[in-house]
């Protein structure tokens, strides 16, 4: 039985103010769990950005590359997350971060 504890200082800190208003955004399912691994693979490990490999996502999220980047399109449609392409993609992947903007995130209809 799982029986997870933030003592022993495994936690994500997120604000709420985040929290508040992505319960109020309609995410699909798969962009949602690709949200999720976005914000766990840099505010978990306390950064605000972080190169991040499709397969980190996959592995993650156990989705399949091709559905990750459809997740991928609506995160940034929806301007939640930002994606930005530096030196090796292959190697790296790319640097993603959450947008705490929360008043420039666009809902889908």
């Amino acid at each position: 039985m799982a029986n997870p504890q933030v003592d022993n200082g495994q936690f994500t800190r997120i604000a709420n103010d985040i929290l508040d208003h992505l319960a109020l955004t309609r995410i699909p399912g798969e962009a949602r769990q690709v949200f999720d691994a976005i914000l766990r693979k840099t505010y978990g490990f306390n950064k605000k950005e972080d190169h991040i490999a499709l397969t980190q996502l996959g592995n993650a999220t156990g989705l399949s590359r091709q559905t990750i980047c459809k997740a991928l399109s609506k995160l940034k449609l929806m301007n939640l997350v930002t994606v930005t392409q530096k030196g090796n993609v292959t190697k790296l992947g790319n640097t993603y971060s959450v947008n705490k903007d929360y008043e420039s995130w666009k809902p889908l209809p």
